[in-house]
């Protein structure tokens, strides 16, 4: 887990990845990576966002996978 305080925003983040997770009880054998996301506004309120993708989550790639996930 990975928490940070956007100054610049006001925004407090927490990000969790994880590499070679089971897919589901069904198919074990396939592994995905998987990236969740929050934003925790001062309002009090909380966006969630959540990724599934076989591409290897890494410091580096992180925040472009992030940005590529909630692009339209």
């Amino acid at each position: 887990m990975f928490a940070v305080n956007d100054v610049r925003r006001h925004v407090d983040q927490t990000r969790i990845d994880s590499n070679g997770a089971p897919l589901n009880d069904a198919n074990f054998e396939l592994e995905v990576n998987f990236l969740e996301y929050w934003e925790h506004h001062p309002s009090g309120k909380t966006q969630h966002f959540s990724w599934v993708t076989d591409i290897t989550i890494t410091p580096e790639n992180l925040m472009q996978l992030m940005r590529a996930g909630r692009a339209r």
